[in-house]
């Protein structure tokens, strides 16, 4: 597979907040994102790893179910 990192940011113009790391498979599906992020707290700065393993295929639009949101029940 292939590995692509860079500087995460929140929005364009905000201030680099961490790093991001995709994992791509052979045939160009997304495979896992990967998050290290820094923020700041009342106690000091925390770092937080977000780790997605996601099943995404290049081409194919994803299940709707997909998008949404929990029960609230």
């Amino acid at each position: 597979g292939l590995v692509v990192t860079g500087t995460y940011r929140s929005y364009a113009e905000a201030p680099p907040r961490g790093l991001y790391r995709m994992v791509i498979s052979e045939a160009g599906d997304l495979i896992q994102f990967v998050l290290d992020e820094q923020v700041t707290t009342p106690e000091g700065v925390a770092r937080l790893r977000w780790t997605w393993d996601v099943d995404v295929k290049l081409g194919v639009a994803p299940p709707d179910s997909a998008f949404r949101l929990p029960s609230t029940q």
